[in-house]
């Protein structure tokens, strides 16, 4: 691994341990139910912050590929954006037309994540 690449597993790594630590407090300090709206909404958003700087460390590190590499990360990304996209649009037809139980939008950065983790496995292979 270059130091390129060590640098970024420890800040994604990083931000990520912040990330689960802010998102789980709600659940772990009791009472969080009852607090008034304001400090609820700043629960709420908290975990913004730390997937916020985890999003940077991507960037910056997407930032120092070689051409390649920069290719295969812009073919999952689109790869991905494409899929999740037309599931989101396909599903909300299903929930207009046919009653489908609603899905929260907040499975949508997941599911991105997901779709281009799997992408760049299949991109990847088209290049070795």
């Amino acid at each position: 691994m270059t130091e390129a690449n060590n640098r970024f597993t420890f800040w994604f790594f990083f931000w990520m341990m912040v990330y689960v630590v802010v998102a789980a407090a709600p659940y772990l300090v009791p009472g969080v139910e009852d607090a008034a709206s304001a400090l609820r909404l700043l629960i709420a958003l908290a975990p913004i912050l730390p997937a916020l700087a985890v999003l940077r460390v991507i960037v910056l590190s997407t930032r120092n590929l070689d051409e390649v590499q920069a290719r295969i990360q812009l073919e999952a990304f689109v790869i991905s954006a494409i899929t999740v996209s037309f599931a989101c649009f396909t599903w909300g037809l299903l929930e207009r037309w046919l009653e489908a139980p609603t899905i929260s939008v907040l499975w949508v950065l997941p599911t991105m994540c997901g779709v281009f983790g799997l992408a760049r496995l299949y991109v990847s292979r088209r290049y070795a």
